[in-house]
């Protein structure tokens, strides 16, 4: 009877509140000590096209180079010049997995996103492939060179790892076991509750 079951689940609604706040304060205290929030920070290239093109066959040819400027990011030289440039010695798979290049649908805009656990670090790198991508593609692809079109600062909140979206897990995750539990316990539950139930059972 699902009115019934609604009316116990109503009828024990502290017991599905002390399973959210529980929840809440495990994961928040799990989030607290143990898991390292990560910062995001991207800077942003346009891709222009061939100088004294006109302005459709510079569309054209800037959509194209946009795609092509996405491999650009995987060579190992545009990693080394990233090192060159923050005087580090990152292995070039640790660099490749931090870093996320996209273009949004129907622009010339690369998106060069950086997650680190440092926020001036995630800034710096982010910046750092902008200006190693710039160089590079001037210099071998023989191309007009890309524009910034923005720099990355460094970020002030961290877009993982953070306590707020733990503690929203462990309220969702307290609301459904507790839920759950309560759910069973009411199936599980076949002693008679009225004189109905006795008359059903007893088969009067």
């Amino acid at each position: 009877d699902l009115v019934e079951l609604f009316y116990y689940l109503l009828s024990k609604v502290h017991i599905i509140l002390l399973g959210m706040i529980a929840g809440a304060l495990l994961l928040g205290a799990y989030a607290t000590n143990r898991v390292v929030p990560v910062y995001t920070a991207t800077s942003k290239l346009y891709i222009v096209g061939s100088t004294g093109a006109s302005i459709i066959a510079d569309l054209q040819i800037g959509t194209v180079l946009t795609m092509d400027y996405q491999e650009v990011f995987k060579t190992w030289e545009v990693h080394q010049l990233v090192n060159d440039e923050l005087g580090t010695n990152y292995n070039y798979s640790y660099l490749q997995s931090m870093l996320t290049v996209t273009n949004p649908e129907d622009t010339r805009i690369l998106y060069i996103t950086v997650r680190n656990t440092d926020a001036k670090l995630a800034a710096d790198i982010a910046n750092a492939y902008a200006s190693a991508a710039k160089r590079f593609i001037t210099e071998t692809m023989n191309t007009d060179e890309p524009s910034t079109f923005s720099i990355a600062l460094v970020p002030g909140t961290a877009s993982g790892g953070g306590i707020t979206g733990y503690v929203i897990r462990g309220i969702l995750l307290g609301t459904v076991l507790a839920g759950g539990l309560l759910v069973l316990v009411f199936l599980l539950d076949s002693r008679p509750k009225s004189p109905e139930d006795v008359m059903r059972y007893a088969n009067i």
